[in-house]
């Protein structure tokens, strides 16, 4: 992987480095994970946007089917937090690691007016933040 191929990076607080790889020319964009020192390179899956949870041991990304899913073993068990027929992207962990905001409805016409939500990551309750905007993050 070559330093002009990578975009949307993450470090985990267990320095472990999530990232879209577009070095390929396959249509699907690999998230690979890898150590800090550049081994141990997997790929996670296909998507968008990873970011790791607090305590490093979970990635939150957005799928290609247009839903964030969480991972806490690199890709082999997958949980899909969101399940609705628009495009979800760019999840941020909150600093306690309890919910992810993420911009909903985001995506090709005729899609809504893209907002922000906010979801608990235990009971999947959502709550609009704003009615129009784009990629927020939280503060840590």
């Amino acid at each position: 992987v070559d330093s002009y191929s990578i975009w949307t990076i993450d470090w985990s607080t267990t320095n472990k480095l999530a990232f879209v790889d577009f070095s390929g020319d396959t249509g699907a964009v690999p998230i690979r994970v890898m150590n800090s020192d550049g081994t141990g390179m997997v790929t996670v899956d296909t998507g968008y946007s990873p970011s790791w949870s607090p305590d490093g041991k979970t990635l939150a990304y957005s799928n290609y089917s247009g839903d964030i899913i969480l991972t806490a073993d690199l890709g082999v068990t997958k949980k899909n937090l969101t399940n609705n027929r628009h495009y979800n992207a760019k999840p941020s962990w909150s600093p306690d690691g309890k919910k992810i905001v993420y911009t909903a409805n985001f995506g090709p016409s005729p899609a809504p007016i893209p907002s922000i939500v906010c979801i608990d990551v235990a009971t999947k309750v959502t709550k609009t933040l704003a009615s129009a905007g784009f990629f927020a993050t939280w503060l840590r």
